[in-house]
Parts: structure tokens; sequence; C-alpha cells
């Protein structure tokens, strides 16, 4: 077992700092204790060699929080994961469970038995009975599971690995996903490595299959419960840091698509690790002494505390002294994404996406500037850009996902088996490639349901009602982001209205300002609206807005080409010419 305990949150950043953002309760009753509010339970467990599991009672707090535990729920059933007694311990409300298990498992079945054959020649044979191979190329899927659960065990931990997936299979749905492992089997070294890449891909390839879990869920109140007991310390770490980037992911995908989530908790559980044999056990020798250590052990100890670590609201309440509204946390994608901006810039960021998922730099760059602009606040622009941009690649990269490449290799100069991934050489699953095309796929999908196009004065613009955006801001963003926006919004809707402020950064005085020897905006015919950053003087035309005046104003600085036109209620419209914008976005990073 591993104690993951480290007081992290999301994204490997300092839970302090997440806490302050969510500005929320940090003692709210645990997530099982509180399974009433939830109308859908997703558990994710990362599982080790399954032939050292051990039957053991296992107990789970009752009452407390975070720190704090009190009392319990015991039960004479014993499980072999954790995973089972939190699955268990669900009850009334819809369920399911999620089993993560690395490729590597393969090495533990294998068993040389043929005494005329050389024990290397051999292994490498039972690896390709395995695994759909031709010649020394093999490949890993989806249909590994029935592979392996049609095998009979060599060894007693084989087999005892094969009927724990037998058991795993009847209530989980398993997945394998890229594994590191060195092993001797008889004389002979078998290692199995993914490269520098492999970290990246094990968590994209997580992140992955923990949304697609999510997205098969239409449920509006959810609880992800990620049991951290078991698995070797990088895969507990990736799966920790995997399920935040999902639920942010999902909450964005379930506002785009017009049903946003009540309530998305994350509660993580660590089990006390399995007691270790009597001084009269461990001084025991031989076959059924050793054999009988761990029951021994067991049965010393009559139940094993599973618990809460830690646990994250990913949709929060604001509370103000005019009115309460939620808004769902982003920080986890927003830590990520900013992290590579201020590292590579825009230009790296391309160049970075598309030699690991080869588009097209025009097409990344497009991707990756409606992504960052919508993550700094800047909704229209974002959705203008994502419509302008077609590109869906959540398919293709469930594919690439769900089958590696795997070349094995006999080294004839040592005694040794190396097993290595072949990752595709313009299609490699990370991390930020399944970030990036997630968020960008549900902005281009809110941006066609909203957009109208619209001809203003000879010239092509996008056009989205106010009060849709207005919605959609309340819906994801926290403040500074969404009084920003909605400031904006209203100088806008009170400039179509007529109604003049004094606030002399309103578009409305900025029109009137009569001192200006060049006006960025103005009316259009017949009151029907206005237009910006269209001077008559194109010579001298300023080549990009301000970048502080273009964040502080939600994109709507004067210079840019935009406007609002008065009919169908009223629109909001971004010219399709935003080449400024990303060369602010460039400049600013």
């Amino acid at each position: 077992m591993v104690a993951t305990g480290v007081d992290k949150g999301p994204g490997g950043k300092d839970a302090a700092e997440l806490r302050r953002l969510q500005k929320t309760d940090m003692t709210p009753a645990p997530c099982h204790e509180d399974l009433k509010a939830y109308d859908y339970v997703l558990i994710v467990a990362p599982m080790g060699a399954l032939g050292g599991y051990r039957e053991v009672k296992y107990v789970i707090p009752s009452r407390g929080s975070v720190g704090e535990e009190k009392g319990g729920q015991d039960s004479d059933k014993k499980h072999w994961a954790v995973a089972f007694a939190l699955y268990d311990y669900v009850q009334g409300v819809s369920k399911e469970l999620y089993a993560f298990i690395q490729d590597t498992i393969i090495v533990n079945l294998v068993k040389p038995q043929n005494k005329e054959k050389p024990v290397k020649q051999e292994i490498v044979e039972q690896l390709k009975l395995l695994l759909n191979c031709n010649d020394d190329s093999c490949t890993i899927d989806e249909n590994l599971i029935d592979t392996l659960l049609k095998l009979e065990g060599k060894t007693s931990e084989a087999q005892k690995t094969i009927d724990r997936l037998k058991e795993l299979r009847k209530e989980a749905k398993i997945h394998f996903v890229p594994g590191v492992i060195t092993r001797w089997i008889e004389e002979v070294l078998v290692t199995w490595r993914g490269g520098n890449q492999f970290y990246d891909v094990l968590k994209g390839t997580l992140v992955y299959y923990i949304l697609s879990a999510l997205k098969k869920s239409c449920h509006k109140r959810i609880a992800i419960f990620v049991d951290t007991s078991h698995g070797i310390n990088y895969f507990v770490t990736a799966l920790k840091e995997a399920v935040p980037l999902a639920a942010t992911l999902y909450l964005i995908h379930r506002i785009a698509d017009g049903e946003p989530v009540e309530k998305l908790d994350i509660c993580s559980y660590n089990s006390d690790p399995y007691p270790t044999p009597s001084r009269e056990c461990q001084s025991q020798k031989g076959g059924d002494a050793q054999k009988d250590k761990a029951e021994q052990a067991d049965k010393e100890t009559p139940s094993l505390k599973i618990h809460l670590v830690e646990r994250f609201e990913m949709v929060y309440t604001h509370k103000s002294e005019t009115e309460t509204y939620t808004s769902i946390n982003l920080y986890p994608v927003r830590s990520l994404v900013e992290d590579l901006f201020l590292t590579m810039g825009l230009k790296g960021i391309v160049n970075y996406l598309n030699q690991k998922w080869a588009l097209g730099e025009d097409k990344w760059k497009s991707i990756t500037a409606s992504v960052v602009l919508f993550l700094r606040g800047i909704l229209g622009w974002s959705l203008s850009i994502a419509h302008s941009s077609n590109e869906d690649m959540l398919a293709e990269i469930g594919e690439t996902v769900k089958k590696r490449g795997i070349r094995i290799e006999q080294r004839s100069d040592k005694n040794e088996i190396a097993i290595t991934y072949i990752w595709g050489s313009n299609r490699k699953i990370g991390t930020d490639v399944v970030t990036f095309a997630s968020i960008h796929s549900s902005l281009n999908r809110l941006g066609r349901c909203l957009a109208t196009p619209r001809m203003i004065e000879g010239s092509p613009y996008v056009c989205y009602p106010t009060k849709e955006l207005e919605k959609y801001i309340e819906q994801f963003y926290a403040p500074p982001y969404r009084e920003i926006n909605l400031n904006e919004l209203a100088s806008v809707r009170n400039y179509l209205e007529g109604k003049k402020k004094s606030d002399e950064s309103s578009v409305r005085d900025s029109l009137e300002e009569k001192s200006r020897d060049r006006e960025y905006c103005k009316p259009l015919e017949g009151g029907k609206g206005f237009i910006c950053g269209k001077r008559e003087d194109a010579d001298q035309q300023a080549e990009g807005a301000n970048p502080r005046n273009f964040y502080a104003h939600a994109g709507l600085s004067f210079e840019l080409d935009w406007g609002a036109l008065k009919e169908e209620g009223e629109l909001l419209c971004f010219s399709k010419e935003v080449e400024r914008v990303i060369n602010i976005l460039a400049s600013s990073g």
C-alpha cells in the first residue's frame, strides 16, 4: 500500500492555494457520510499486483471530517481491495467502479516450464501469446482482458491474479493503462519501459477514461471516490492529478451542452497498511509457514480503517450581500495551461502540441488561442475563434488511448528482454493534448449553437445573444472574471438601450467623446448599434490593442473589430478576422 496523505491539491499545487480560491468551508461532511446529497457516485482505483492482495475487514469512518475521524461502520464481510469496500458501502444511489490496471501485469503471468527450451525463448513466446504480435511488434487493446481471463495460472500467484481479474470483471469496468516494471524471471531480467513521455501518456490516458466515464452520466449531483490505497506510487499520483482535471473538463462539457452540474465533489480515501506478522509468525521458516504469515497477521487485526484524505468541491457557492451563485472550479485546467503558456508562450505551445499530435500549426494556433482566452475570462473571442476551427479530436484520441504498440527485444549480449511502448510518431497521447482537445470541443459546440452570422458594413462577423453570453459567463466564471464580463455586457446594453452612464469607460461615453482625433468606435446608421476598430485612416490603425485594456475589458477593447447590434434582443458581434486578437495573446504570454 502507498501512503498518499500529503496535503496537495489537484494539479500538484499546494492545497492551501486551492482552498483560498475555492472560498469554501473546509470541514464539510465526508462524501461517504453525505450520500443523500448525490445521485451518482463514481469510484476510481489504481490496482497493483493482484496476486499480492489479501482479504481483510475494513472500517469506514462515519463521523468527522478531514483529519478528524470518529467512530465508523464495521462489517464482518471481508474485501480484498479498498475499492470493493467503498463500492459496497455506497447504497441507495447510482454507482460505478472503474479499475485501472497497468499492462505490465502480463509479466506476472509468465513462467517458463519447458525444460527443453531456453528460458529466454520461452518467456518471449509466452509474452507473444498474450499479445497481438507480428514478429517482435505487438499491440495491446481493449481485448486484453478477455485474453487474460481465458488463461490458467502457471503459478499460485498467477492463478490468484486471474481469479482477481474475474472478480473485478463482475463489479467493475476494467481499463488497462501504460506501466513500468523490472522483474527477474528465473535468470532472465525483464524490463518494460515507456521513455520520457511515459508519465504524461499515463496521466493523459487516465484523464480520457475518467472523462469518458463521467460523460456517460446524465446526473447533476456527483461524487468521485478516489481509492489511493493500492498501486505503485507514480500510478497513484497520476490518478490523483488526473481526477480533478477530468472533472473540470466534464463540468465545462456539461455547461456547453446546456446541462450544468449542480454538485461535484472529489473525495480521496486511503486505508491503513496491511498488518505485519507477529514475532512468532516471523520467526517461522519453510513453505507452509511462509504461506501462512499473511493469514496469521490478518487474524491479529480486526479491521483496517479507510481514511478520508482530501475532499474538494468542484462546483462551489459564492455568497454576497445581494446574491448567491455558483461557479465551477477551473483551477486544475487553468494551472496546467498557464504553466505551459508561461514556459513556452503561444508559439512554443503550438509547436509542442503539433509535434505530439500533428494537425498543422494554424489549427493548433486557433485551438490554443480559444482555450487560453476562455480560461482568462475572454469568452466572446474564445467562442468566435473556436467556432472557426471545427477540429474535434476526441474520437481519434479515444482510439489511440485504447490501442498501444509494444516492441519485444531480446538482447543477445545480455540475459535480458526489453519491452518498450511504441508511441505514435504524430499521435502521442498526453495530458495537455486531451485537455486542449476537450475544452476546444466544448467551446466549438457552444459557439456553433449560439452563433448568428452577420455582415456589418461589408465585413463578416459572428454574433451571440448578450443574454445567452451572460448566462454562460455566470456558469463558467468565479470573481473577478465574472464581474469584469458582466460589467462590460452591462455597458454594451446601456448604449444599445440609449442609457447614458457617468462611467467614462462605458461604450456610450467613449463614442460621445468628441475630443478624440479619431474614434475607435462609431454608431451604425439608424441607431442599430455600433462597431469598433474601424478607422477611416487604415494606415494609422492600431496593430492591436493594449494587452492591459484587452483583459481589463474582457476582450472588448475599442481598438479591436467588434460591435453590437440591437436586433433579436441584443447581439454582441466579433469579426472573423481574429489575427489581431491572437497577436495580443502572443504578446501577453
